[in-house]
Parts: C-alpha cells; structure tokens; sequence
C-alpha cells in the first residue's frame, strides 16, 4: 500500500510539474489554483512512475482538494499523508472539501480527518470546513480571489448531519449565507469547491458506454431513472443541484469546482462555469460530446488569475510519463471597479433627494375577483408616493450593514451606528414565499398568499407610532424612505432591490437616547424577559403597561403580536428590574378581511385571526391567537377593574384630535383613500373597546396559570367567599420569613374555573384556607424540592376542589381540608410549559373510498377539540354513506387522554341502519362461489350493527409526553409508544332475512336460523398495543404490534357464550435516512374459542387483509393471513396546483381460515399493484389493481393498508 501511496505522489506531482509547460505559459499569472478530487490511495490505482523531480510552479498558489482525499480506514490521526511529501512545509495555503470517504462513519469521520490534515500540515495555510457542517467557509486567497469551500454530503448522507450546531435551522439557510458570501465577492473571481457536481457527462449522470450500456443495460436503465444517492437523477441530489443552480446563476463570477466522477470536465450552462477534476487516480467514461470539454485520462485543472483580470481554465493530462495541455479557456475577466466609478455611481444615484415609486403592483384585479378575494387595499399599494432617498453614508451619521434581518415575508436589513444604535430597514414589498411551507411553494397557494397581502395597508406602521404615542405605549418611530441600489450595500443591494422601504429603530441593547423605548438602557428580548422572571423576585413585568399595550393592539385590529414581535424596556425601581413592552413590526394593523373566499378563511377551524377591520370584531379570541401565550403569560394578574381602568384611559387618550394626527401621517398621495375611512372605523370602535376587551378578558380568566420563581416562594391562597378567591405569592427569606409580595389578584368564581399555582425550584410552601360553597379549582404542582402543602380549607360538594401534583418523597401535605394528592415518581409531574396551552376547536371530518361491495362511499362529519389540565378531549361525530347500498354509518367517540401519565378514557358508539352490507359465502377455507351460477347479490347480507364501547387505557413511552404545538411546521415526529387497556361493549347485530340468498338457504349454508335473530352481547375484554416508528406521518422504519381478548356474553341466556383473542405484527424497513423504497410486512390472525354466530366469526377480508376478494370473503374459527408491501417513491412533484410524493407499490397477501370439521391446505394469494400520491405530504391516497384466482377489482383509499 505504501509503494502506491508514493506513485500517486508522484502522479500528482508530475502533473503540477508538467501544468508549467510552454504551450500553456502565461507572462502575467498572478495567481494559479490548482484543483483535484478522488486523491485518495487506492489497491486498484497502481500508476507507472511517470516523473523522478518534480519541479513547482513560479507563480504563487494554492491547493484545492475537491473531496475523497482520506482513506476509509482512518482512525484518529492515523491517516497517511504519503502521497503529499511535496507539499508539506510549503507556504503553499491547502483547502480541502469533503467527499463521501470523509463522511465514511459519519460526523465524527469528518472531525478526524479535519484533525488529521491539521496536525499533519502545521506549517501550512489549512482550511477545512467545521466538522460536519455544511459551510460555506470563506477563503480569501488574494484581494481578488475567493474560494469558498461547502460540504455537499451533507445534503445527502443517510448519516447524522446537525443542525443547531452549525448554527441554522433548515437546509435553506445554507444557500442564503451562500447567497450573503457570493454577493459580498462579486467583483472578486470565486471558486466554490465542493464534491458533488451540477451537471455531469460521466457514469453519475447517466452515461455509459455503447458497450456497457448493452451489456449492463438493467444498471445503466437505474442510473438514468432511480440511481442511488450520489446519482444526479436522485430526488434528494436533484433538489442540491437546482438550489446550487438557483443561487450560482446569479453569479458569472462563479467557478464551480467538484469531483465526484473520475474523469476531466469543462461544462458551461447558462451563467454557470463548472469544472470536474477527479481523474487523477483512477479514470471512468465520459461522454465528451456533451460537454465543453470531457475527457477521461488521468489529469487536473489549473484554474490561472491574470494580472490584468483575465480567468483562464486549463485541463493537463499525463500519459506515459508525459504531460500534455489538453484544454485552455477564457472564462472571464474581471475589472475591479475603482473609486472614482463607485463616487460616479453614488452620486447619480443621489442627484435627487426624494424619489416617488409605489408599494407594489402585485394586486392589481378585475371586480369579479375582487368579490371573491377581497377589494382590500389594492390601490393603497400600486398608488405612486414620494419618499425620501436613503443615504447610508450619510443617515444617522453613517450606518453599517450588521446582517440580513429576519421574517416570514419581508426583505430587512439591521444596521448599526458608529455609537452602537441599530436601525432597521423593511422593505415594504412582501414575499409570500417566506410564508408556506415547502410543500406549498411552488403551488397556486403561493398566489393566493401572495394576494392575501393586499389586506394589510402598507403604510400603517406610521399611523400606528402615532397612536402609540397617544396611548402611553412604546414605540418604534418609521419612516417611509427609497432605497436604491446603492453600491455601498454591498453583497445586498441586489437582494433589497430599489424600492419603498420603512425604516425604524431596532429596541435592543442600550436606546438611552430615545424617548419613544423609554430611555432604556438595556432593552432585552422575550426570552430574556421569561428567564429573568423565573430566576428571581426582583425582576418583574408592568403587567398596567402590557394590558395597555394590547388593548391598542385590539383597536387597531393587530392580529401578529407573537412573542417575538415585542422587545422590553428594563428599568431599575428600588432594587428590582421592571420590564415594560415594546411592540413592533406593525404591518398588520388596520387589517382587512374582505372577500367570500378570505371569509371563509376566517373561520374558527382555519385561520381565525384573520379578523376584518371594522366597528366591532367578530371574533377577538381569534384576533389574539398569535398571542395566546403571551397573553397566558404577561396578563395574568389583570383582575377585569384593571381592564375597564386601562381601556377608558386608553379611549381617552385616543380622542378624535389623536385619531386625525395619526391619519395625517399617511403618504399624501394615498390619504384621500383610507384616511377619513380608517379614522371613521377608529371612532366607531371606541364604543365597542370595552365589549371586545371583556371577550379577550373572560377567555384568559377561564384557566389562569400563576408561576413562582426558582427561589423559595410562599403561596398564600385565601377562599374569601363563595364568589372571590385571593392568590399571593411572596418571596421566602433566608429566616424563612415573608418577604416581598411578587404576585397578587382576587379571581372571580364566575370567571375562573382553575388556577395552576407552579413551585418551580427550590422548597416552597402554598397554604389554602377559607370556608366556602363554591370556588374555583385550586391546582398546586410542586418544584424540585421538598414543598409543604397546608390546606384547611373547605369547598361543598362531593368535587375536591385543592389538587397537588408532587414526588412522592418530596411534599408534605398538612391541614384539615379536603386534598386530592397526585404523587409519582416521575419527575414530569413538575413540569411547567408556558405553552402547554391548546385552544378549543371544532373542524369539519370527511372520508370516502371505493371497493367493488360498497361502491363509492362519502362521509361527513366534526370534531371538537377540547384542552383541560394534562388531559386533552377530542369528540367526533362521522357519518358514512354507501351510495350502492344505501346504508349508512354512524360512528362517535370521545377520547380524554391524559398528557402526564394517567388513565385515558374512551367512549364510542358505532351504529349502522340495515342496509348496511356485507358477504357471506359459507364457512370454512374452501368456500366457493365463482362457479355456483348466481351473481354478486346473491352471496350479499344486510344487517343492523351497534356497537357501544366504553375502555380505560394506560399510555406510556416516549411520546406520551410529546404534544402537538400549534406553532411546529414539523409533523415528522417519531412515535415510541405502549398502551394497554380494558374494554367492556354491548353489540347488536339484526341480520335481515332476504327470500332467494345465501344468507337463507340453511341447507346450503349450514346456518341455524338463530343466526339472523337479533343477538345481544355484553363484551369484556383487553388489548395491548406498541408502536415505534419514524415518524408519525408515512413512516418508513419501524414496527407495530397490537392484540386483543374479548369474551362475548349473550344477554339472551340461552344462546353460546365465546372468546376471540386476535392479534397483528407490522414492521416497516428501509435502509437510508431518507428511502425512497420501503418494504412493508404485516402478520396477523384471530382464533374463536367456542360456538358463535356467522357474524362473529374469524373473516379474511378484502378491504383489511386480503386484497383481490371480496369484503367478508372468508369465514372460519381461525383465520391468519400475511401482507407484503413494496412501497416505492417515484418523484417529488411541483407544479402550480399540487406538491407532495408521487410513489407506487406493489403487494402480495397469503391467507386462510380454519373450520372444525374441514380439511384444507390451500392458501388464498391475492396480489397486484398501483400508486400512491402524498399532497403537501399531509395525507395519503392510494388506488390499487388487486387480483386473485376469483377477482379482479380495483380499491381507492385515503391510507395504505397498514
């Protein structure tokens, strides 16, 4: 291995050596980057020894490795660096892009090596990219070379990539820092090194040989069509390229480098120069006429900066021991702008001092889609306004460019002062994009979002300061400005385009300069705000100040005010830090709903904070569902005198005079069409403040959640009388005395059904007292320490109304009243989620589907979700019909589950009239009716079923204590989970007697005529279930198991009594992190132990078990059957209409059943196939072609089988 490693240095060193040769020479080379990938030793690769001397370039210059440099083997620092003896101790820089070898084991691969090359290179200039992170890393080789290196394995290893520790949130993020580097070097020539490439002429891209293409056609067929990961035709590579190509078309400065392939490559496409330089150990089949250049022998690329700016490719071979020139192009050149050009520019870009240009001309419409969507504030955006030119060299004294700002739909930048203060730059064009989700981008929904935008008046953030001022709250102070493509914008004049953008102050850090934030020294963000509280008694919010602050949120109908939308204002008053709000990103305000479509959008199931602006608002809890924990959170000691007492100084202080200023505010040119019109609504409002705000106050006084600190706390909770309750919370002093008060506030029985007092850390004490006949819940959770719970207090009725939730060692309970004690010893049981909350919510169900005995079937229904402490309810009510039999189902259940490791409780009742239809063709595993000469109606049996079901059920596992949040756009959860449970029913079944069927030829069909008598069953029973999988939504590895008992009792007396035990195994395989084929198995059976009616019997069945026969196809004493599923995605698809998965499966299913007194070994096979589709992957809708020796019939679901 060694004497190889040797003869690749020498290879490679030739060829730098034979790169100087006269027919390339160059007089001016400032610079040269020499690029080569696929350098790792190799047993296959056993070059001849070309060269003895090796003989280094004049110019300076720099090494690029574009991946798979490392041996697999590597282990720590182990690595051999043989076959660069040249290179070491050189002032030459080393940059090296990772390739599939250093991701070999995964991240921890990538550490070593970068270790390894590191130690081994002391002297020299080394870069890397951090360790299993996807970069980009920036090099600044020269004033007017850049190379920047990127990880592109990491887009698609099966292994672990991280996330948080690279400091982004999606793979997204990347291509925008991307975008950030690349903007900031556009006048500099850019070499992006990566591993994987754009486009390739090799094998990777699909292309082979006449002659391996014949004899290997089945492979050369996969790698056109399917190909594996590192294969261009690939979903997850294909999605690499065309963010790659997104971003690189930008740029004609840019000089794609990758290897991958082992071969030369030259491919210029549209505004993309890409180089593939992998040949220099081993060589692979290029198809050189699609390419610029392509060539298969052994070599590099040089890539030579001129003096004069020239760029210039050069491709070098070596062949027996000579080093030819093969390829040489002017790519580009290259002037770097001076400063006279820069000042020339500038100052025709500010020869004027204002500019008049419009919002946007995005919303333009015809009436008819205007009554549809909404008239809105379209001509607000597209009316031309006269701004003032914005000046960064000269606004505020000079600004700095900090970074790109953040949010879902606006272009922002953050600038800075020389002194330290940031401003804030939002453009007031908006980007529905930012908004949706991936799914959806591509898609119709994007226009419709996009349009949307029109309901939000682009000028209201002024008014809005204004009214604020007015209002006592704190506020940024915007200004509408033009903003050119100012040079002096760097890497971002082109992202922010020219146009009408709002600039404001930015609250944080020290604004002791400005009036509007208070003179605050230290404005803080939520978050710190939130930690802060918790620590410690001495750091408090003005609960007046946040009250005031959303009622003017409510008057001006600003439905955003999530807690990211506020900063706060820190103030020191007698030892403690008072926080006071400061709202901002007011683009919401004065926000319309008009149209029939949005209506409809306003609904509570959908997106009810999407209320309309006028007199009074229909739904104020919706308006404030952004804010739902804040409010949770920040409102908690407003008693409603403290509401009333704000709002008439808030009305007050908004008089009619305010109103008008605030109007005067808009741009001129668009005052005459929502001045008069916004201020007539602001006034009619005023008499409706009160009405809406005591809505918003009786919803949050319904729950109200009072946490302490982390310190000791003392919870003072007084039943005073049947109709108010007081709660005070004081500090504990060393002397464990009371010390200062930190929360207080009278709740109203007829407000207030709970409250949760939280412990959080360290020992609390809580003491309940007062004798009453009614009051509200009293809830206590203890912190981490030893709590003490006194309770002599007394509520009537048989309801406990003083709970507490603690470890078992942990708390001690005192006093004389009545205390329901729910101690464990899992620690969840202190948990405190300012987030926990859940709205209540009813919604709309649909089903439907197809198979050959019901036809198509439609179904029709709702749910209500209903949040409680550590238990959530859901109800539903679904209706099915069968248009071909005309029977209907009814099904309804509730579910309470438990959140914190309690009982979940289960009722449900499923009822059908007697239409309802199924088969029966006989008992036993050899039934048959394919030859009996009668049709399909024949064999088909009408019954009226119920079912009323009543379980209790333990849940536990991982994701028991995992809970959907309303604001996670990631539903990929993965499921761990046990339950098991007890189950106790009653049944019906009325079989209906039909003259000239099946159902009553009991001579034919062994039947008694007991069977079609109306039977009642009382059932008991239990069942089991696990689950562990992937993810929650169309899973991909993973397993489920489920079984049952149940002994069935006939209420009839006389009548057989049986048990039926029944159970299933499923598992899902795939063998990459993100399959596109999954193997699916399932393996399940019943068994009847006793004498029982047809109904009950052990069914094979077409729709659940055995597909290609009919519904109800087999009946016996036992049954077994095994699915077998080929899941295969074939695409992501796009398209302006729909996104999601396109895939197809294929099945085979076995089973029998077994009839006492029958013998038969047949096994019953259906098999077939057919697709599947995931829209925005949110559902499932497969349609398959199921065939057996018997059928040929066609399915349609809105699942897989299992």
């Amino acid at each position: 291995m060694k004497k190889d490693l040797i003869k690749i240095s020498i290879v490679f060193f030739a060829f730098i050596a034979g790169c100087y040769s006269p027919a390339f020479a160059q007089n001016n080379i400032s610079y040269s980057v020499f690029l080569a990938g696929n350098t790792s030793p190799d047993e296959a690769a056993k070059p001849d020894d070309f060269i003895d001397e090796l003989t280094n370039v004049p110019q300076p210059h720099a090494f690029v490795y574009l991946g798979n440099y490392s041996d697999y083997s590597l282990n720590g620092d182990e690595m051999e660096f043989s076959f660069y003896p040249q290179i070491k101790n050189k002032n030459t820089p080393l940059l090296f892009a990772n390739g599939i070898k250093e991701w070999y084991s995964g991240k921890k691969q990538t550490k070593r090596v970068s270790k390894a090359i590191h130690n081994h290179f002391p002297d020299n200039e080394v870069y890397t990219n951090d360790w299993g992170c996807p970069g980009p890393t920036e090099v600044e080789l020269t004033d007017q070379l850049t190379v920047i290196l990127i990880d592109t394995y990491w887009w698609l290893t099966a292994l672990d990539t991280r996330y948080g520790k690279c400091g982004i949130e999606e793979d997204e993020d990347v291509f925008i820092w991307l975008q950030d580097v690349l903007r900031r070097n556009k006048n500099k020539t850019v070499i992006v090194a990566g591993f994987h490439p754009i486009e390739s002429v090799g094998p990777h891209g699909g292309n082979f040989s006449t002659a391996a293409s014949i004899l290997g056609f089945p492979y050369a067929i996969y790698k056109n069509t399917l190909g594996g990961r590192n294969d261009l035709v690939h979903p997850d590579y294909r999605n690499l390229r065309q963010q790659m190509q997104a971003v690189f078309n930008e740029f004609p400065n840019v000089i794609y480098a990758s290897a991958l392939e082992n071969s030369l490559q030259y491919i210029k496409t549209d505004n993309i120069h890409q180089v593939i330089s992998g040949s220099m150990v081993n060589q692979s089949y290029v198809n050189s006429n699609k390419a610029d250049f392509a060539s298969s022998s052994a070599g590099i690329s040089r890539i030579d900066i001129q003096e004069n700016g020239d760029v210039t490719l050069n491709f070098f071979t070596v062949e027996n021991g000579t080093q030819t020139p093969v390829f040489s192009r002017l790519l580009y050149s290259l002037s770097p702008e001076t400063e006279e050009d820069l000042t020339a520019k500038r100052q025709e870009l500010f020869k004027d001092s204002t500019h008049t240009s419009y919002a946007s001309l995005q919303y333009q419409a015809t009436k008819s889609y205007e009554k549809w969507m909404g008239t809105n504030y379209r001509q607000v955006w597209e009316t031309p306004v006269e701004a003032r030119i914005f000046d960064i060299s000269k606004e505020k004294g000079g600004l700095t460019v900090l970074k790109r700002g953040g949010g879902q739909q606006t272009k922002s930048l953050r600038l800075e002062t020389n002194e330290g203060h940031q401003y804030v730059l939002r453009s007031l064009e908006k980007f529905a994009e930012g908004a949706l989700p991936n799914e959806m981008k591509p898609t119709f929904a994007k226009d419709i979002v996009q349009d949307q935008i029109s309901a939000s008046n682009p000028y209201s953030a002024m008014p809005a300061a204004v009214l604020a001022e007015h209002a006592g709250v704190f506020h940024t102070n915007p200004e509408v400005v033009y903003v050119p493509q100012d040079p002096l914008l760097k890497q971002y004049k082109e992202d922010m385009q020219s146009g009408l953008f709002l600039f404001e102050e930015r609250p944080a850090n020290d604004r002791s300069d400005l009036k509007s934030f208070g003179y605050s020294e230290d404005i803080v963000g939520t978050d710190d705000v939130l930690e802060k509280i918790i620590e410690s008694e001495d750091h408090q919010v003005d609960q007046q100040a946040v009250l005031r602050a959303r009622l003017l949120d409510i008057f001006i109908n600003d439905w955003d005010r999530h807690d990211d939308q506020w900063r706060w204002a820190s103030f020191e008053e007698g030892g403690k830090t008072i926080y006071q709000p400061i709202p901002r990103d007011r683009d919401q305000t004065f926000f319309v709903n008009q149209g029939i479509l949005p209506g409809f959008a306003s609904l509570p199931f959908i997106l009810p904070k999407l209320q309309n602006f006028q007199p009074r608002t229909k739904n104020v809890i919706g308006l404030g569902f952004n804010a739902r924990y804040f409010d949770r959170t920040f409102l908690n000691q407003m008693e409603w005198e403290d509401w009333q007492k704000a709002n008439t100084e808030l009305m007050n202080r908004l008089t009619p005079e305010a109103i008008n200023e605030a109007m005067a505010t808009f741009p001129k040119e668009v005052q005459p069409m929502v001045a008069d019109s916004t201020a007539k609504i602001l006034l009619e409002r005023k008499k409706y403040m009160e009405e809406m705000a005591r809505e918003l106050y009786l919803y949050l006084a319904k729950r109200i959640n009072i946490p302490g600190t982390e310190r000791k706390d003392l919870f003072e909770i007084k039943r005073k009388n049947d109709d108010e309750t007081e709660i005070s919370v004081y500090h504990i002093k060393k002397d464990d005395s009371k010390g200062k008060l930190i929360y207080q506030r009278t709740i109203k029985t007829d407000e207030t059904h709970e409250v949760v007092c939280y412990g959080l850390d360290d020992e609390d004490r809580f003491e309940i007292s007062g004798e009453v006949n009614k009051g509200p819940i009293i809830r206590i959770v203890g912190g981490q320490d030893k709590d003490v719970v006194v309770n002599d207090s007394k509520v009537s009725g048989i309801k406990t109304k003083t709970l507490v939730y603690d470890l078992l060692k942990s708390t001690e309970i005192e006093g004389n009243g009545r205390t329901n004690a729910k101690l464990t010893n899992n620690k969840i049981i202190h948990e405190y989620d300012r987030k926990y909350f859940k709205r209540d919510v009813g919604m709309p169900l649909a089903s439907g589907g197809y198979n050959a005995d019901d036809g198509v079937y439609i179904g029709y229904g709702r749910s209500w979700y209903k949040q409680r402490f550590r238990r959530d309810t859901k109800t539903s009510l679904l209706g099915e019909y069968s248009i071909a039999n005309t029977s209907l189902n009814l099904n309804a259940q509730y579910e309470s589950l438990s959140t914190n490791n309690g009982l979940d409780a289960i009722f449900g009742v499923d009822a059908s009239t007697e239409n309802y239809t199924t088969n029966f063709f006989g008992f036993g595993n050899n039934s048959s009716y394919t030859n009996s000469g009668y049709d399909d109606d024949y064999y088909k049996v009408k019954q009226r079923r119920m079912v009323a079901q009543f379980a209790v059920q333990k849940r536990f596992g991982e994701s028991v204590w995992a809970r959907y949040n309303e604001d996670d756009e990631n539903k990929d959860h993965p499921v761990n989970e046990h339950k098991m449970g007890l189950t106790a029913q009653w049944q019906l079944n009325d079989t209906k007697e039909e003259d000239d069927k099946f159902i009553t030829d009991f001579d034919e069909n062994g039947l008694s005529p007991e069977n079609l008598s109306q039977i009642h069953y009382a059932v008991l029973g239990g069942y089991y279930g696990y689950q562990n999988l992937n993810k929650d939504f169309r899973p991909t590895r993973g397993f489920v198991v489920d079984a049952s008992a149940n002994r069935y009792i006939n209420l009839q007396g006389d009548e057989p009594d049986f048990t039926k035990i029944s159970g299933s195994a499923a598992t899902l395989l795939s063998f990459t992190k993100y399959p596109r084929t999954v193997f699916a198995f399932r393996v399940g059976g019943e068994k009847i132990f006793g004498d029982y009616f047809f109904h009950d019997a052990a069914i094979l069945d077409g729709k659940t078990n055995l597909r290609g026969y009919r519904k109800t196809r087999f009946y016996g004493d036992a049954s077994a059957y095994l699915n077998s599923e080929l899941r295969f995605k074939v695409i992501d698809f796009k398209n302006y209409l729909l996104t999601g998965e396109l895939g197809v499966l294929l099945f085979d299913d076995v089973g029998r059943v077994w009839f006492d007194g029958e013998e038969s070994s047949k096994w019953h096979n259906g098999y077939g196939g057919g697709i599947w589709v995931s829209p925005f992957k949110m559902a499932i809708i497969t349609a398959t072609l199921n065939k057996s020796r018997e059928e040929t019939l066609v399915q349609f679901n809105f699942s897989f089988l299992f």
